[in-house]
């Protein structure tokens, strides 16, 4: 697979994980991404909604700068702060948000 591809089935996997009452006519909004890669991840995205008897989970995929999106920002944030967590054992940030976090993977 290439990145693309991994990155691909990576959002495609966390997204039908999610219950459909949880996502539905939303828009997921990726930090500068290409259009190809928007393009191809829309594609997958419907096939596998068709495959699995699914609504589709977003009515829009777009791409936007995190550093013009306050809701970016925040993701980097408590990605940076999982990252702290798994890679380097220091969960000082990740406490601050633990309780909401329902489903975390490790992979190894």
């Amino acid at each position: 697979m290439s990145g693309t591809d991994v990155i691909i089935n990576l959002i495609a996997q966390l997204t039908f994980r999610a219950s459909p009452l949880d996502i539905g006519n939303d828009v997921l909004i990726l930090d500068d991404v290409a259009e190809p890669v928007r393009k191809a991840l829309r594609i997958y995205i419907s096939k596998e909604s068709k495959r699995l008897k699914r609504v589709r989970p977003f009515k829009n995929i777009v791409s936007e700068d995190s550093k013009y999106n306050d809701g970016l920002q925040l993701a980097d944030m408590v990605t940076g702060a999982i990252r702290d967590k798994a890679w380097k054992n220091d969960p000082a940030y990740f406490q601050a948000f633990a309780n909401q976090v329902v489903d975390l993977w490790q992979v190894k």
